[in-house]
């Protein structure tokens, strides 16, 4: 397949029938990996992890991360296949984004929030 150009339904990776997990080990012995230090299996589905899981450290929104990852639903994305730290929770919590600022007003402490232009209407 390579040198041909791909739609959104052929397969990335033709391993269909072949023992992924040793080709995946070859790689990472090749890379210089030791697969025996791993506490976790090296697989086709750790990559697939991995992969998500890093988009998600990244900020990359779920729903494009389902969509990378062929899912079904965004569910199987975010409980199955990302896997998220200490360290990347605690970043989360240490700096949380100021929610609704769309400018500096707000940020720098001005209790005033921008007008949205409803203030004059009655209901």
């Amino acid at each position: 397949m390579a040198g041909k150009n791909k739609t959104a339904d052929d397969t990335l990776f033709p391993v269909a029938n072949r023992p992924t997990h040793i080709m995946i080990r070859k790689d990472l012995i090749q890379a210089g990996g030791e697969p025996e230090k791993l506490r976790r299996r090296c697989d086709f589905h750790a990559l697939r992890v991995t992969m998500v899981s890093h988009l998600a450290i990244n900020g990359v929104p779920l729903a494009i991360a389902q969509k990378l990852a062929r899912h079904s639903t965004p569910v199987l994305t975010a409980n199955a296949y990302t896997e998220l730290g200490l360290n990347e929770l605690k970043k989360a919590v240490e700096a949380p984004p100021v929610l609704g600022a769309k400018d500096d007003s707000v940020a720098d402490g001005n209790d005033t929030a921008p007008e949205t232009g409803t203030e004059t209407e009655t209901y």
